[in-house]
């Protein structure tokens, strides 16, 4: 079943706005700016990985 356009353009733009904007607002109150950390992502399935 394919969703009207209408139906997710808002959602998508809002999304799109709070991952472009100031940033996110519990992340940027509850970690200092200088902390560090690693971590480990297993996927559990065959995709592609991107992003900043």
């Amino acid at each position: 079943m394919e969703l009207p356009k209408y139906v997710y353009t808002d959602l998508v733009r809002q999304a799109l706005a709070e991952d472009l904007g100031p940033g996110d607002v519990t992340s940027l109150l509850t970690i200092e700016s200088a902390a560090t950390t690693t971590g480990r992502f297993i996927a559990k399935e065959p995709g592609v990985i991107c992003g900043w």
